[in-house]
């Protein structure tokens, strides 16, 4: 289908393609955190390494990881916020290109609030 037009006041014209999509409301520093925990990644383990395919529950965990340790620590080390986002970001990307990755089944629907997830997240309990 071909995307309605919208004709701005000086009579120039665009495609009205991007309605509903706010990219001018995405905050520069998060853009930020996230190619920087992507350019940290690529020193480590090669460029686009995370497209080979990694399972769901493991960017998850990565996520958790990082959110976890900023809530105890904050940014002493390295930016949590960041590497967290950069795991959401590549989860978003398997949803699309890699949906067999999805190995979470229920057991990792559970209420917020569980300690059914503590085991997992091992490096937590080593910082406590």
């Amino acid at each position: 289908s071909v995307p309605k037009k919208k004709v701005y006041e000086t009579g120039a014209s665009r495609s009205d393609d991007v309605e509903g999509v706010r990219y001018d409301l995405v905050p520069a520093e998060g853009v930020e955190a996230v190619a920087q925990a992507m350019h940290e990644g690529a020193e480590s383990h090669g460029d686009h390494n995370w497209k080979k395919g990694l399972k769901d529950s493991v960017l998850i965990n990565h996520a958790l990881r990082h959110i976890y340790i900023y809530l105890k620590e904050g940014h002493q080390v390295e930016d949590h916020i960041g590497h967290a986002c950069a795991n959401l970001m590549m989860l978003k990307w398997n949803e699309k290109h890699l949906p067999e990755f999805n190995d979470l089944g229920a057991s990792w629907h559970i209420e917020a609030g569980s300690d059914k997830l503590k085991p997992n997240i091992k490096d937590i309990e080593k910082n406590g």
